[in-house]
């Protein structure tokens, strides 16, 4: 039990600091005035450049650290996307 309470620990930990550094993406691609929006499935499905790029981020961070985590995202990125 302790196992499993020390690696939930440390997702949490790190999901804060993942959760910051897709602030920072965030405000960054605001800040360039423009934001990259494409149409996903429909003229109502659209993604953003700051979408985009959150998801590689967050993923590739849990994928570093955690490499047996299934990672599940909305922006539906090809594999090859993630580092």
């Amino acid at each position: 039990m302790a196992s499993s309470h020390t690696v939930l620990m440390r997702l949490v930990a790190s999901a804060y600091s993942i959760a910051q550094k897709a602030g920072t993406i965030v405000r960054c691609v605001i800040a360039e005035g423009d934001l990259g929006i494409v149409q996903k499935t429909s003229a109502t499905d659209l993604q953003t450049k700051a979408d985009r790029l959150v998801q590689m981020s967050i993923c590739s961070s849990l994928a570093r650290k955690f490499p047996k985590l299934t990672i599940i995202g909305e922006e539906d990125l090809p594999p090859g996307e993630v580092d």
